[in-house]
C-alpha cells in the first residue's frame, strides 16, 4: 500500500533505477572490468570496475534528497568556474578513447603516470575535466581513471581538478558518475521534460554531494535554467556574438556562465575567442577537441589553457610586505621568491604557521589584489587584478619552496 502519488512515483523510480543499476554494473564489469587500452607497445591494460553497491548508495541518497526537498549545498566547482578574482577559468573536454595506462609510466600520453594527461592538465591550471556520457557507459572508465588520479593530489597545490560527467539525464546516470568519483554532472536541459525535472535532478545530484552544470543552447533553455535556480550554466557553441550577449544578459550575475568552444585549427583564434567571451561577461570556457587519442599530444591542450589564462601585459609585479617567520621564509628563499626585493622586516614569531589556503580579498580603489600568505610566513604580496591568483601563487611558491 502506498500513501499517495508522490510515494508511488518514488517507488516506481526506485524499482526502475535498481534494474538499471544491475544492468549497468553487469555491463561495466563485463567489457570494462579489464580494459585493454589502445594498441601497440605503448599501451597496457588496467583494471577499472564500477562498484554496484556505491551506485545503489548514491541512488538512495539522491532519492532521499528529492523526497525531503533538502540537500547540502556544494559550491567547490562553482568557485572554480566563477573565480573571486574575476580571472577566466578554462576546462578541457577529454574524449573517451584516451589510453588509461601505458607500459612506460613516464610516457606523457596516458591518463595515469607522473607525466600523464591528468597530472599535466592539473599542472597547467585547468579548472575542470569534462567527460561526455556515452550510451554504452564507456565514458565511466575514463571518468573513473581521471577522478582516481586527481584524488591522489588531495592536499597538494594545485589540488585535484573536478571531473564532470556530461549528458546526464537520469538519477541512475548521476549515481554512476558519483560512484566513478565525479564531482559534478552536466545536464542538457533540452533532453529533460520540464523545469521540475531539471530541479529534481539537480537536487538529487546535491544529495550525492555533486554539483550540476545546466547545458543550454538557446534563450528558452536559459529561462528554464534560471527557473531551476541553476548556479552553473554552460552555453553550447552558437552562431553569433549577439546570441552569446543575449544569453549572458539573461543570466543572473551570481551564476557561473561558461561557454563551450570547439577548438579551431589556429591556437590564436581559440584564445582570442575565449578572451572575447570573458570580456563579454562569461567567467569560464570549456574547450573541446583538444584532448583526444587522435591528437596524441599534451602540448596543445596545456598550451591553450596557459595562453587563455596568461596575463596579456608585462610580467606580474610581486611586492613583499613583511616577513613574520625568519625560519620559514629564510633570506635565500625570500630573495628567490621576490626577485631579490627586500620587504620591510617584522618581528619573528615562534608560532607554527597555520596551514590554510590563501584568502583573495580586494582592497577598495586599487588596481592590485593583496594575497594573504600567513601560512608561508609572509603577510601578503600584490598582483595585477587581471592575473589569476592561483597561477601566480603556485609559480611563486614553487620558487619560494626551493629557497626554503
Amino acid at each position: 500500500k502506498v500513501g499517495g502519488k508522490q510515494e508511488a512515483k518514488m517507488l516506481l523510480r526506485s524499482s526502475a533505477l535498481l534494474l538499471g543499476v544491475i544492468a549497468t554494473c553487469q555491463a561495466f564489469s563485463g567489457p570494462f572490468l579489464h580494459v585493454g587500452v589502445g594498441s601497440g607497445s605503448r599501451r597496457s591494460s588496467i583494471t577499472m570496475q564500477l562498484d554496484a553497491s556505491k551506485v545503489e548508495k548514491f541512488v538512495a541518497q539522491g532519492e532521499k534528497a528529492v523526497s525531503s526537498g533538502r540537500a547540502k549545498k556544494v559550491k567547490t566547482l562553482h568557485k572554480v568556474l566563477k573565480k573571486p578574482s574575476g580571472a577566466v577559468s578554462v576546462g578541457i573536454e577529454c574524449s573517451t578513447d584516451l589510453p588509461l595506462k601505458a607500459d612506460d609510466l613516464k610516457a606523457d600520453f596516458q591518463i595515469f603516470g607522473e607525466n600523464g594527461i591528468s597530472q599535466k592538465l592539473r599542472g597547467s591550471n585547468a579548472g575542470a575535466i569534462w567527460i561526455e556520457k556515452k550510451e554504452d557507459g564507456s565514458d565511466l572508465k575514463v571518468a573513473q581513471a581521471f577522478a582516481k588520479e586527481q584524488h591522489s593530489a588531495k592536499g597538494d597545490f594545485p589540488g585535484p581538478v573536478a571531473v564532470i560527467r556530461g549528458g546526464v539525464t537520469t538519477m541512475e546516470q548521476a549515481a554512476e558518475a558519483a560512484a566513478a568519483g565525479c564531482k559534478a554532472i552536466g545536464i542538457r536541459l533540452q533532453e529533460l521534460g520540464s523545469t521540475d525535472d531539471v530541479q529534481e535532478l539537480m537536487l538529487a545530484a546535491k544529495g550525492m554531494e555533486m554539483e550540476s552544470v545546466a547545458v543550454v543552447s538557446s534563450v528558452d533553455d536559459v529561462s528554464s535554467a534560471v527557473d531551476a535556480d541553476a548556479e552553473n550554466v554552460m552555453v553550447l557553441p552558437l552562431a553569433s556574438e549577439d546570441e552569446y550577449s543575449q544569453i549572458r544578459e539573461s543570466l543572473p550575475s551570481a551564476v557561473a556562465a561558461v561557454v563551450q568552444l570547439d577548438f579551431s585549427a589556429e591556437v590564436d583564434a581559440t584564445v582570442k575567442k575565449a578572451r572575447d567571451l570573458h570580456a563579454g561577461g562569461y567567467s569560464a570556457v570549456l574547450v573541446s577537441g583538444l584532448c583526444t587519442d587522435e591528437t596524441n599530444s599534451l602540448e596543445l591542450p596545456c598550451s591553450v589553457v596557459k595562453e587563455i589564462t596568461s596575463k596579456r601585459s608585462s610580467k606580474v609585479e610581486i611586492k613583499t610586505v613583511g616577513v613574520r617567520d625568519a625560519e620559514v621564509a629564510g633570506a635565500a628563499g625570500l630573495a628567490a621568491a621576490t626577485g631579490g626585493g627586500g620587504g620591510e622586516s617584522a618581528p619573528a614569531t615562534t608560532t607554527k604557521p597555520k596551514k590554510v589556503r590563501p584568502s583573495f580579498k580586494k582592497k577598495a580603489k586599487t588596481s592590485k589584489t593583496p594575497v594573504g600568505m600567513d601560512n608561508w610566513g609572509l603577510d601578503e604580496f600584490t598582483m595585477e587584478d587581471e592575473e589569476d591568483p592561483d597561477a601566480v601563487f603556485y609559480e611563486k611558491m614553487k620558487t619560494f619552496s626551493k629557497g626554503e
